[in-house]
């Protein structure tokens, strides 16, 4: 199976389908996951691969295929297609030593790609405000 495509400078955030059961719900994600967002207006762009040849991914999988040096990819898989909140996987791909990942609702791919993309939040940050089933699904007010 052929890698995705490798990080360059003006790449931006990959985003992979792996799941092609319903074409109408793989856009309306997009939709949600590009914005522009309700409250300000905020879009994301990413370098989309939707094609058939990756139908099916499992989590070693994607870590074979993606560069290390991506960070971090957008995956739309079964779960986010078959769950009522159609939550994202997000993959960290980093070094061995520092992977995980963890679900988010759609319309905060857009806060998480923004967001790390500045250097203004890492990763781990919206990791560490995941609820307890594993989705981000905005921070917390503190008030």
């Amino acid at each position: 199976m052929k890698p995705f495509p490798t990080w360059d400078r003006n790449s931006y955030k990959l985003l992979v389908r792996t799941d092609f059961s319903d074409d109408d719900l793989w856009r309306d994600v997009l939709r949600k996951m590009q914005g522009p967002t309700a409250e300000d207006g905020f879009t994301a762009d990413y370098l989309t691969v939707n094609d058939l040849a990756y139908a099916g991914l499992a989590k070693e999988q994607i870590y074979e295929l993606t560069d290390p040096e991506r960070g971090e990819i957008f995956v739309v898989d079964k779960v986010t297609i078959t769950h009522p909140e159609h939550p994202v996987w997000v993959v960290n791909v980093s070094d061995v030593a520092e992977r995980f990942d963890f679900r988010c609702l759609p319309v905060q791919a857009v806060s998480i790609e923004n967001n790390v993309s500045t250097g203004n939040l890492d990763l781990e940050e919206y990791y560490d405000a995941t609820d307890s089933d594993g989705v981000f699904r905005g921070f917390k007010s503190r008030c």
